[in-house]
């Protein structure tokens, strides 16, 4: 491929293309012609550094994931490097929501309500669901309770231990937890644990992200997605 279909298959530039081969973040290829030359592999590494970004994460933040894919592994967070990264940006989440809890708090006193909110933040080891305080667990035993028969509208992700974009999603859903807690209750379901449900709604991919309100499915979106984004999608379901 030349640059030109790579940037527009990743929805970047070419200049931002030439900037990533000068950081080392992909390769230096040129053809016979002397033009740069990319394929799907570079794809790949291009796709990954853009949804991390998407994510929030500085450029540097991205190296663990793509060298993990230069190595051979089938996602970018399948290496100890990467899996450290998360940890870390989960790190700063846990200060983020401590901070906003204690602002919660500090709300609360003010008009007499003393319960406050607090938030913690635990990640798994590789091969196990990331989770995080405010997003709870459900089953296919507990789904129709806790989800249909919610007074509030329920966000319910479908999620895998193995699935990636899964993963980069634990920080953004427990930030609009927090934040959206009195008009959105999140929650997720493991889908190898628990197959009834995500047959029942037809789930093909992970991570699908689906509304609830009134014990209804009312919108489903496929795949990550960055908190600006997302909630910009929640809104007409709030």
């Amino acid at each position: 491929m030349r640059i030109g279909e790579p940037a527009a298959r990743a929805g970047t530039t070419t200049r931002t293309l030439r900037y990533y081969e000068a950081r080392g973040l992909l390769p230096a290829r040129r053809g016979e012609n002397g033009y740069r030359t990319y394929d799907e592999s570079d794809l790949k590494l291009l796709r990954q550094i853009r949804t991390l970004r998407d994510f929030g994460f500085d450029l540097e933040e991205t190296r663990p994931f793509v060298e993990c894919l230069r190595a051979g592994h089938p996602e970018g967070d399948s290496c100890p490097a990467s899996l450290a990264v998360y940890r870390r940006k989960l790190a700063e989440l846990d200060a983020l929501i401590a901070e906003l809890g204690s602002r919660t708090d500090q709300d609360r006193s003010a008009v007499g309500d003393s319960r406050g909110r607090t938030a913690e933040v635990r990640t798994g080891r590789a091969g196990t669901v990331i989770k995080t305080a405010g997003v709870d667990e459900v089953t296919d035993a507990d789904f129709a309770a806790e989800v249909l028969g919610s007074e509030r509208p329920v966000l319910v992700q479908f999620t895998a231990d193995w699935c990636g974009p899964c993963r980069q999603l634990v920080p953004v859903l427990g930030a609009i937890a927090v934040e959206e807690a009195e008009r959105l209750r999140i929650v997720q379901i493991d889908v190898d644990r628990n197959p009834g449900t995500p047959i029942a709604y037809n789930v093909l991919s992970t991570p699908t992200l689906m509304v609830f309100r009134d014990g209804e499915p009312v919108k489903s979106m496929v795949g990550a997605r960055p908190r600006r984004r997302l909630l910009e999608e929640l809104a007409d379901v709030l």
